[in-house]
């Protein structure tokens, strides 16, 4: 049973990350479009911004992916 609790507190906190890191994307993106729009220059704190939360995002994807491996297993 103490491996159950532990793999449900992992996918609540995995579940609650994605939520956060997905939110972010969709905020900095929105910003980006924003910019574009309004023809303004984009900064280049909008770009790594961008940047950085698109392979935050794919690196937590990997993970997941690779955890979900190792749930499989057990």
């Amino acid at each position: 049973m103490r491996s159950k609790e532990r793999i449900e507190k992992r996918i609540e906190f995995w579940r609650e990350m994605f939520s956060f890191s997905s939110k972010l994307f969709v905020l900095i993106s929105s910003a980006l479009v924003v910019d574009i729009n309004t023809k303004q220059e984009l900064s280049f704190i909008d770009v790594v911004g961008v940047c950085v939360d698109f392979f935050f995002l794919m690196g937590m994807i990997i993970s997941l992916l690779k955890w979900n491996e190792y749930i499989e297993d057990l």
